[in-house]
């Protein structure tokens, strides 16, 4: 397969392709990342990908870089900073071109998960909501109690 093939491919992924090195420095942006985060490629590369998306990690970065070097992969969530303002969360996977490689290159893949993080979020205040009623209804069947009024 000749490079502009597989460039080709790539840009069509609806995820964000992202390869960068060690320092976090952007070498190659795909499509998909142009739609999730808002930069084209062109504003993106040469950029410290942390610093342009102002990620927010849920594991230290230097945690995530030791994986990174020792296992050759990682996986979590992040938090980043669309050009527009908006915040993305993202399911994030960062894989080293090999463990036993001189080439420092990551690759990273990143899925847009900000709706079902929205959903969560939904449901866990439903959640808050239904176990405060739960507790309003325990307080009121205990005050009807007290009082002597039966309930059927």
């Amino acid at each position: 397969m000749r490079t502009e093939e597989l460039h080709a491919l790539i840009d069509a992924c609806a995820d964000a392709v992202i390869v960068r090195d060690t320092e976090g420095r952007i070498a190659y942006w795909n499509k998909g990342a142009e739609a999730i985060y808002g930069f084209t490629s062109e504003q993106a590369i040469g950029k410290i990908a942390h610093d342009l998306l102002k990620t927010q990690f849920t594991t230290p970065l230097p945690e995530v870089l030791k994986q990174v070097t020792q296992l050759g992969h990682w996986t979590g969530e992040l938090q980043h900073t669309r050009k527009d303002g908006k915040e993305v969360y993202v399911l994030s996977r960062w894989s080293r071109r090999s463990v036993q490689s001189e080439l420092p290159d990551i690759l990273e893949v990143n899925t847009n998960i900000s709706a079902r993080k929205m959903y969560e979020r939904k449901m866990q205040e439903i959640n808050r909501v239904m176990l405060g009623n739960e507790r309003e209804i325990l307080k009121l069947r205990a005050r009807l109690a007290e009082n002597g009024i039966s309930q059927s």
